[in-house]
């Protein structure tokens, strides 16, 4: 049975409509018996709150500010200090920046791998379901066990690509946010990074 821990901080508009890309990646698995899933949500997630529940998660999937060096922004929820409690723990970060160092720290730190941006994660406030579809179609997958991290990865780009496709010179190039979408998918395609072993799976 794989261990999923879900990390959704909602302290603000933006991490709300990340927080929307969680619940549609939850409600496509609360069916699968093989999976245990635990939902840190809102006021539940505390700096000690995460390190317990992370410790012992097979994924981690982080929903919220980044900043290079740590997840979690104003208040810092895992950095240098508390980074052993990724030890062994595949980790997923919907988070600006934190692919850039904190990924390979994380994995020098005991992960076993870890993806995520190394620049801005852009979202589409009004349409948080346009990449939050995309983020949920590669990832389950890999949830379920069939594919590896780096597959996610290179599905999710290939998502965000037809999402840009489509806005910049498709069927949506006439749509009034056109140029922000499509812009947006581009800076969220480029930025996908994966540390550690590329290979792993659940």
């Amino acid at each position: 049975m794989s261990h999923i821990v879900f990390v959704r901080s909602e302290t603000d508009p933006v991490e709300s409509g990340l927080s929307v890309w969680a619940h549609l990646l939850l409600s496509s698995c609360t069916a699968r018996s093989a999976l245990k899933l635990v939902d840190l949500r809102a006021l539940h997630v505390t700096r000690s709150s995460v390190s317990a529940s992370v410790q012992t998660a097979d994924l981690a999937i982080f929903y919220m500010h980044g900043q290079p060096d740590s997840l979690g922004h104003p208040v810092t929820l895992v950095d240098s200090t508390n980074i052993a409690c990724l030890k062994a723990t595949v980790v997923i970060a919907f988070s600006c920046m934190a692919g850039e160092q904190f990924g390979p720290h994380a994995v020098a730190a005991g992960a076993r791998a870890f993806m995520g941006f190394d620049d801005l994660l852009t979202n589409i406030d009004t349409l948080p379901t346009l990449f939050g579809g995309a983020a949920q179609l590669a990832m389950q997958p890999f949830v379920l066990g069939v594919n590896s991290i780096d597959s996610v990865r290179m599905n999710l780009a290939s998502n965000f690509a037809a999402i840009e496709n489509h806005y910049r010179v498709g069927a949506g190039k006439h749509d009034v946010d056109a140029g922000v979408i499509w812009m947006a998918a581009h800076i969220n395609r480029r930025g996908l990074v994966v540390h550690g072993d590329t290979s792993a799976t659940l």
